[in-house]
C-alpha cells in the first residue's frame, strides 16, 4: 500500500513539474540601445535651408547625442540596467498573460513633449500562441512627462519612467 502511495506522489510531483508554464522570453529587436526623438529633427528642419541635405544627418546626430546623455544617466544610477529586466519585471507584477510566449523590445526611450518635457516612448511586440502578434505602441499624448533636464541627469526618475510605462501598455492591452 505504501508503495502505491509512493508511485501515485510521485506521477502527480512529476505531472505539475512538467505542466509549469515556461517563461516569457524578452529580446530586443533591432536596436538594444535608447532612443530620443524630438529635439534633432526639428533642428535639422530649421537647417535646411543653410545645409541642404546636411541638415538630416546632423538632426539624427542631436538626437543620438541626447540619447547618450540619457542612457549615461541611467547607468550611472544603475550600472546594470537593461530594458529586457525591466519589462521582465513588469511582466511579473502584471501576473500571467494568457498565451504570452515572447516580448520583443522594439523601441525603448523618450520623445520631446512641449514645454521642455520629455516623454516615455515604448514599442513593444507581443507573440503569443499561434504566432498572434499584438503591437503595443506609446501615445503622443502621454500624461506621464519629466523635465528635459531631469531625463539627463536623474537617471533613477529616467528609468522609473520607462516601468511606468511598460506598465500602462500592458495594463490597458490587457486589464
Amino acid at each position: 500500500m505504501r508503495i502505491i502511495l509512493l508511485l501515485i506522489t510521485c506521477c502527480l510531483i512529476v505531472s505539475c513539474i512538467q505542466t509549469r508554464t515556461p517563461p516569457v522570453q524578452v529580446t530586443y529587436g533591432e536596436r538594444q540601445s535608447l532612443y530620443f526623438t524630438g529635439r534633432g529633427s526639428a533642428a535639422g528642419i530649421m537647417m535646411d535651408s543653410v545645409l541642404g541635405g546636411a541638415d538630416v544627418a546632423i538632426g539624427i546626430a542631436i538626437d543620438e547625442g541626447i540619447a547618450k546623455d540619457i542612457e549615461s544617466a541611467i547607468a550611472t544610477n544603475n550600472p546594470g540596467f537593461s530594458m529586457t529586466a525591466v519589462v521582465e519585471n513588469v511582466l511579473h507584477e502584471h501576473g500571467k498573460i494568457e498565451g504570452l510566449q515572447s516580448v520583443i523590445i522594439d523601441k525603448y526611450g523618450f520623445q520631446a513633449m512641449p514645454d521642455d518635457e520629455v516623454a516615455p516612448l515604448i514599442e513593444l511586440q507581443l507573440i503569443k500562441n499561434g504566432g498572434i502578434v499584438l503591437k503595443l505602441k506609446s501615445s503622443r499624448d502621454s500624461t506621464s512627462s519629466i523635465t528635459f533636464i531631469q531625463a539627463k541627469t536623474e537617471g533613477a526618475l529616467a528609468e522609473q519612467q520607462l516601468s511606468q510605462e511598460v506598465k500602462r501598455l500592458l495594463t490597458h492591452a490587457f486589464p
